[in-house]
């Protein structure tokens, strides 16, 4: 094994958000379907779990997204969710970009009906396709996620929440098409995932998924500590780890903590003190980079922790996000194998939420395997083998 260094800033991990100020995501009800004939368009190139071709059909497929605030679904309305492919996706007319719009255009959905259907507001869905025809897609086709409001009376009201982005994006794209039609790119980010015939994830990129956006954590507590356990699929060397807290006070010093054996007896690795004194302010969220004293050797598919302890009787906070199922992570960089974990004076880490919460903390890889040579690799000052796990 030859350890190379990454040119520049390195590698983060999970992967940092899509420029969002603060790396804090914010979610938004923009997504409003209110009036006949209105559609929430996802537009972009999808990514397959893995790669290859899969169909998307009405043999398990599903589309999984978050309804936003104060639905309104009654008797006379109906909500079609799915999939159109790229032979519908508009080349001729736009910006904003543009799927053929209607019912009709879907190939594969499935119909919610007012009446018989409930949409549950701010509650996580999996809706299962069962109409239209199953088609073949490939990873980097491009799509349509859509969303079709009909209605022939009352005052529906039915929102996709989706990621809020710092700019309108150029793609992927949202597109809200209200009456007219009238297309209106949004300054949104989809928070949709699609599962396949056989089982396997995809998502339009880029995706921020969520059930629970961004907020700040409980107190950590003094000697406490709030991070997210990983393993890395390569051996590889960290060093720097990134953080979101938010300081009430110019007391509320803590520290950057890398640890091995978390889910058995922590053993600490690395602590980077951090003088609240030395922060760009209090009272708002803001991201904290510190570098590691040295890089520090990861060993292939091990677990590790990285996170923030509390190191004062002053509470301190980090934040976190929460998803619905843990392999709907895999849009963030790295799936179920990265989840948020807490451990008490020391004590082995216990995951927060059942491994459906990660904290917004990263940690930044600089050298990677090149794949020559043989021996070992070192952790924490331990001789291992390579693929040692």
């Amino acid at each position: 094994m030859a350890l190379q260094p990454l040119v520049g800033a390195g590698l983060w991990l999970p992967t940092l958000p899509y420029g969002m100020s603060q790396n804090l995501v914010t979610s938004s009800d923009a997504g409003l379907l209110d009036a006949d004939e209105e559609e929430v368009q996802i537009i972009g190139s999808v990514t397959i779990d893995g790669g290859g071709s899969k169909t998307f059909g009405t043999s398990g497929s599903k589309i999984s997204w978050l309804p936003g605030a104060s639905i309104t679904f009654g008797t006379n309305s109906q909500l079609r969710v799915g999939v159109k492919q790229a032979s519908s996706i508009d080349a001729g007319n736009g910006p904003a970009a543009r799927a053929t719009i209607g019912a009709a255009a879907f190939d594969v959905y499935k119909e919610l009906v007012g009446g018989t259907d409930t949409i549950t507001a701010t509650t996580w869905r999996n809706d299962t396709m069962d109409a239209g025809t199953p088609f073949t897609v490939t990873d980097g086709d491009l799509i349509a996620i859509c969303f079709h409001l009909n209605s022939t009376s009352g005052s529906p009201s039915v929102k996709v929440r989706l990621a809020v982005a710092p700019a309108a994006l150029g793609m992927a794209t949202v597109t809200l098409v209200t009456t007219g039609p009238t297309y209106t790119a949004q300054t949104l980010i989809s928070n949709a995932i699609l599962t396949f015939d056989d089982g396997t994830l995809g998502w339009i990129e880029p995706t921020i998924p969520f059930s629970v956006v961004d907020a700040q954590s409980a107190t950590i507590g003094n000697g406490n500590v709030y991070a997210n356990i990983f393993r890395v699929p390569f051996p590889c060397k960290v060093d720097a780890i990134g953080l979101t807290t938010q300081l009430a006070a110019n007391d509320r010093d803590f520290s950057l903590e890398l640890y091995e054996t978390p889910l058995g007896t922590p053993a600490l690795i690395e602590s980077v003190a951090q003088d609240a004194n030395i922060f760009g302010a209090i009272g708002a969220a803001r991201f904290c980079l510190r570098r590691l004293l040295t890089p520090r050797t990861l060993a292939i598919n091990t677990d590790y922790a990285v996170g923030i302890k509390q190191t004062t009787a002053n509470a301190v906070t980090v934040y976190q996000r929460d998803i619905n199922t843990a392999a709907h992570m895999k849009p963030l960089g790295m799936g179920a194998e990265c989840y948020a974990a807490t451990s008490t004076a020391g004590a082995t880490f216990a995951a927060a939420n059942s491994g459906l919460r990660r904290y917004n903390v990263w940690i930044r890889v600089s050298s990677l395997d090149d794949g020559t040579g043989s021996g070992g690799t070192t952790i924490a000052g331990t001789p291992m083998r390579r693929g040692m796990v």
